[in-house]
């Protein structure tokens, strides 16, 4: 079987690490370059929306059927 490599762009656009000159903030939020997909959008929209724009990425681009959100259950200590 033969195998296929290919290379995949992520660009974290929302974390709580950030490059000089970008925003952070609590949550996650990747764009899959060559698919145009935006993988959560993070915990703030204005944080998102401004590393949306250093990146150069236009919004209009977003593969609205293809639009992905991470879910996840946060319980605490003892809750029922």
């Amino acid at each position: 079987m033969e195998k296929h490599q290919r290379n995949i762009e992520l660009k974290i656009l929302y974390d709580n690490e950030a490059l000089k000159d970008f925003r952070k903030g609590f949550g996650f939020s990747c764009w899959i370059e060559d698919k145009n997909i935006l993988f959560d959008t993070g915990g703030d929209s204005a944080t998102l929306m401004f590393n949306i724009q250093k990146f150069m990425i236009n919004p209009k681009n977003i593969e609205k059927d293809s639009f992905y959100l991470m879910s996840m259950e946060i319980t605490s200590a003892g809750s029922k």
